[in-house]
């Protein structure tokens, strides 16, 4: 069941990108297995598609390229009244059966408009056509496999015709005129057009035959057989099987989305067992034509879709910024004043005092980041230098045009260098309490460097709302109303708790600001439990979806090309708690069910699989991840801090970021990471990289070698081994962080 499972997903996953690909356009695609039949909302540009089961790859892209054709020629607006006003035209007391029959005919003449468009657009989707067209035939979706299709009415002759059996398929001489015309339909108006007079000419034609007695009725061969000239666009040339053809979809628009409310009249088998009969009377006079081929596939599509699947489509709130983050000038108020009342001068003196030393001691590590910057974006840049000849002949050259063909001078042309900014996002939760000083001081770094090299730079903390900041808080319920002041919600988005970033540094501050923020920052390493800046909380996912409006007005504001978002934290985020307009049920039956999540962008139309179909875990994480770099094409890195347990940790480390990994040789390079340079970097949790560093050995970055007089040479040793073993760490680290940063791409 799992394998199924994951093959359908797999299948709806592809063909949703198809039919992106085949649009021309940004639409959205979703799959819905309680869809019996496609359809195209064209005022919200969404295609939903029904999850298909059982069926051949060749019909799966056929069905998804007609589909895609009806989202980009058929008009959202039109339907409902145009048959009404032929079915109204006709009819003397119009029912919803004739609004039915009327509809028949439309499905059928704009199906075959469609079709041919979509061959033209994309010729190698005729196959798919033909292949697909033959096995919906043959399975009996427009009528017993084994029918003669000659002893059926003239719109469902012209249907099968359409659908690939044209070489089987005769028509009379007053038959021919309405063929052509449906062949050469090229807009809407005409299709409406062509089924007021197909539907009058068959409605007129039925009424002749009930007149009739069968012995007044003489059909012959020489009727129509092979008298269409037509080459219908070439399309069916390399047909194997004359019997091939293909179903066709017809709810979709706005006549497609009211098709229960209009009606249908759908025969019974034993009726569609009955070729040549052309429908019924509603009274003496009055004939109503009906397509059997096209009741016979509304009836019998819905065997194709998989009911046993429901896709859950989650959409991502708009963040209101304004109510989310608190500027820095609020952070300095806010805590120097907390700090003036809990301490006094003595401690706040040492706590500057005790940020100077860890600058001093930084300033190696910040020297090398440096260094290693400056020198990646050099090579990166000269590794781009273009050299042209110029065309002007250069004269220390002209002596040797017997024997040297370049003679011409050369232009370098050098490119100019790229913008960069950088904008962290770090973790205040309370599993932060034991990491808190060693994050810091990597967070520390990073702001020192941005400003040793002048660059950008825009520091948040990110945390649940506390009990006393608002009475809305509650970390284990959500209602809209308690976030609404947070995210603008619509039905669908995922349901996210309240939550606050803080500004807590930036280049935007003068060098007094910035000394006030660094000592306040510092001193959470010695005293970090705060009542201004409490832990709580991982609301990691709502800061990702913050990030992307505060990435994009980053960049904007201070005209970047390469923005580094970076997140630093020590675990994953507090999980979204179901989803907008989600009924309530047991949080362990959301795990029962044949349920598939899918986290879709309205901004981007780019849709993100959760293949372990849990709402509760890292994908929602590592979703929200590609989002952001998909909307704002930012370089995406990510810091964990990890502790080791005992011999089992690093075995615990790798199961947790390559849980599904049967590779051994990348298993064991990726353990030699941890073990001798004490991270791992992992490129597959949303991240362009995410550094899950070993937090025990990150947390003494000293760097003092610590020798006296007293030690033995086996002590010194030792010592100096450590010495050289933080330092190798931390550089290896440092150095392929800076790369990562220095031969980013504009995106």
């Amino acid at each position: 069941m799992i394998n199924e499972v994951h093959m359908t997903t797999a299948m709806a996953q592809s063909k949703s990108m198809l039919a992106k690909l085949l649009a021309t356009e940004d639409i959205t695609v979703r799959q819905n297995a309680n869809a019996k039949t496609a359809s195209f909302n064209v005022k919200d540009r969404i295609l939903e598609m029904p999850v298909w089961k059982g069926i051949s790859e060749d019909l799966a892209d056929m069905l998804t390229v007609h589909e895609t054709g009806h989202a980009l020629d058929t008009p959202c607006d039109g339907w409902l009244d145009a048959i009404k006003s032929i079915a109204e035209k006709h009819h003397e007391k119009p029912t919803q059966r004739h609004s039915a029959a009327v509809k028949g005919f439309l499905n059928v003449i704009e199906d075959a408009r469609i079709d041919k468009r979509q061959k033209r657009r994309y010729p190698g989707s005729r196959r798919n056509y033909l292949a697909g067209y033959k096995e919906l035939i043959e399975r009996g979706f427009f009528g017993p496999p084994s029918t003669d299709w000659n002893t059926y009415n003239f719109i469902d002759r012209l249907n099968i015709y359409f659908k690939g059996g044209f070489a089987t398929i005769r028509f009379a001489p007053d038959e021919m005129p309405w063929v052509k015309r449906v062949e050469n339909a090229e807009t809407f108006a005409e299709v409406l057009d062509l089924t007021d007079q197909i539907y009058a000419f068959c409605k007129a034609k039925g009424e002749q035959e009930q007149r009739q007695t069968p012995d007044d009725v003489e059909y012959t061969e020489e009727d129509g057989e092979g008298d269409f000239d037509g080459d219908f666009d070439g399309d069916f040339e390399d047909m194997e099987d004359d019997d091939g053809g293909d179903g066709q979809d017809s709810e979709r628009g706005e006549g497609d989305a009211d098709d229960e409310s209009e009606g249908k009249s759908v025969k019974s088998e034993n009726d569609l067992d009955q070729p040549g009969s052309s429908g019924g009377q509603t009274e003496e006079d009055d004939f109503v034509p009906e397509s059997q081929t096209d009741n016979t596939w509304q009836e019998k599509q819905e065997l194709l879709a998989d009911n046993d699947s429901e896709y859950v489509y989650l959409t991502i709130p708009k963040p209101n910024i304004a109510n989310i983050v608190d500027d820095y000038k609020v952070f300095l108020a806010e805590n120097e004043n907390y700090n003036n009342q809990m301490f006094d001068f003595s401690y706040l003196s040492t706590v500057a005092k005790s940020f100077q030393t860890f600058k001093q001691d930084e300033n190696n590590s910040i020297s090398f980041m440096v260094k290693e910057f400056e020198m990646k974006k050099s090579a990166d840049m000269y590794a781009k230098i273009s050299i042209a000849k110029t065309g002007v002949i250069d004269t220390n050259k002209l002596h040797s045009y017997k024997y040297n063909d370049d003679i011409f001078r050369r232009l370098a042309t050098m490119p100019k260098g790229k913008n960069h900014g950088f904008i962290l996002f770090m973790d205040w939760s309370g599993s932060m309490t034991t990491e808190l000083k060693g994050t810091l001081k990597q967070l520390l770094s990073m702001v020192l460097f941005c400003k040793r090299v002048q660059i950008p730079f825009e520091v948040y903390i990110f945390r649940d709302l506390n009990k006393n900041e608002t009475s809305m808080h509650n970390m284990n319920s959500f209602s809209r109303e308690q976030s609404e002041d947070f995210f603008e919600f619509q039905k669908g988005d995922m349901a996210l708790g309240a939550f606050k970033l803080r500004n807590v540094i930036s280049s935007r501050m003068s060098l007094a600001e910035l000394n006030r923020a660094f000592n306040i920052m510092w001193g959470f390493t010695t005293n970090n439990h705060s009542n201004v800046e409490p832990l709580s909380g991982t609301p990691l996912n709502q800061a990702i979806i913050a990030a992307t409006e505060l990435v994009k007005q980053f960049r904007e504001r201070n005209k970047l090309q390469i923005v580094n978002t970076i997140f630093l934290t020590d675990g994953g985020s507090n999980p979204i708690l179901g989803y907008v307009g989600q009924p309530a049920e047991p949080f362990y039956i959301r795990h029962q069910t044949r349920r598939r999540y899918v986290v879709q962008d309205s901004v981007t139309k780019k849709e993100y699989f959760l293949t372990n179909n849990r709402i509760d875990g890292d994908e929602i994480t590592n979703s929200l991840l590609r989002s952001l770099k998909d909307r704002t094409g930012c370089n995406l890195i990510g810091f964990y801090l990890f502790s080791s347990w005992g011999r089992f940790g690093v075995q615990q480390v790798y199961g947790t970021f390559f849980p599904n990994s049967n590779n051994d040789k990348h298993r064991e390079m990726m353990i030699k990471s941890w073990r001798d340079n004490k991270f791992m970097p992992v490129t597959s949790a949303g991240y362009d990289e995410y550094f899950v560093i070993n937090a025990a050995a990150m947390k003494d970055t000293s760097s003092d070698l610590r020798v006296d007089s007293n030690m033995t040479k086996s002590k010194i040793a030792k010592e100096f081994l450590s010495f050289s073993t933080k330092k190798s760490v931390n550089r290896i680290l440092l150095q392929r962080f800076i790369n990562l940063v220095a031969t980013a791409k504009v995106a």
